[in-house]
């Protein structure tokens, strides 16, 4: 029996952002006390730096850095930087795939609405 879509397998179904559900993308955000807070997965030394959709309840990060001194970790945060319009700094995750990114000043739907039209393209 063949798979319903084109880029189901037998063992996995590939994630696919779907512009619809905008409730995905707040899935990976909270609000803290100082600001809102970002769960990100990261994916180094990818062909280009860019968000990739959510996995693991976390947005998917793809950089171009090598995850080598903070390279990684700076790229991300330049990107949310840019995405966001706002400072973005690193929580906790420095060694790590995972890591938390800290948007200080900002709301919870402001950054949400942010990414939503970033991964929309």
């Amino acid at each position: 029996m063949a798979p319903s879509q084109p880029w189901a397998h037998a063992t996995r179904t590939v994630e696919r952002y779907d512009p619809q559900v905008r409730h995905d993308v707040a899935t990976a955000i909270d609000s803290g006390t100082d600001g809102v807070i970002v769960r990100v997965w990261v994916v180094p030394r990818a062909k280009r730096s860019q968000l990739a959709g959510i996995y693991a309840g976390a947005l998917r990060v793809r950089v171009a850095a090598p995850p080598e001194k903070g390279r990684a970790n700076w790229a991300v945060a330049a990107l949310l930087g840019e995405i966001v319009g706002r400072p973005v700094e690193l929580l906790d995750g420095a060694t790590s795939r995972r890591k938390r990114f800290l948007v200080r000043n900002a709301g919870r739907s402001e950054i949400v609405g942010s990414i939503a039209a970033a991964m929309n393209g």
